[in-house]
């Protein structure tokens, strides 16, 4: 029986957070403006006065109004921009072997649908978008947090084996593994373990 293996992938697969590195990509020009406000959101979110979600939402429908289809062209162009950490090949080593491997991540489904096509052994759940008349209405599934942890028990995860994570908001899901490994610039810093 294989064994289940979870990897965030934002400052764990990659050395930066894929979606704010968009967003600062498309603030030029006239668009340079909208860094304050976005600075601005970001306080507010790491402040908890509003969501990640809605902090997400407000900057793709400033950036790319909503438009869903140039929204997907800009994160899938993004993904051949992205420089990978060597976690990404202990990913697909494991992905070889057999084992369950799971990217868990709150960047854009669009964005890790790109990195992962040709590993089609890699399950993704990443943020996705409800979407009307080819608008982005509102963020659907956005695994941030205590998110990632619901998340996974709708796709019948009960347990992991191993865990790659980079923040504090991926240690909820602590209880459920049995080894979990704390990663910074690519590079394991801390690793836990508890028998099961």
């Amino acid at each position: 029986m294989s064994k289940t293996v979870v990897f965030d992938f934002d400052k764990t697969l990659t050395y930066k957070d894929s979606l704010s590195e968009l967003f600062l990509h498309e603030m030029r020009g006239c668009k340079y403006p909208l860094r304050a406000y976005y600075v601005v959101l970001k306080v507010l979110s790491k402040s908890k006065i509003i969501t990640v979600r809605k902090e997400k939402e407000k900057m793709i429908q400033l950036l790319f109004g909503s438009d869903n289809a140039l929204f997907e062209r800009k994160c899938r162009e993004q993904a051949h921009t992205l420089l990978l950490s060597p976690l990404f090949d202990t990913l697909k080593e494991l992905a070889n072997t057999g084992e369950r491997v799971i990217v868990l991540s709150a960047s854009s489904v669009y964005l890790l649908e790109e990195v992962f096509k040709n590993l089609p052994a890699v399950e993704i759940i990443g943020t996705d978008f409800i979407c009307r008349s080819g608008k982005i209405q509102r963020i659907d599934k956005h695994p941030f947090s205590i998110e990632k942890y619901e998340l996974l028990s709708k796709y019948g995860v009960e347990e992991i084996y191993e865990m790659f994570y980079d923040s504090p908001s991926d240690e909820c899901l602590i209880p459920l593994c049995k080894k979990w490994h704390k990663v910074k610039d690519g590079v394991i810093i801390k690793t836990g373990e508890r028998t099961l």
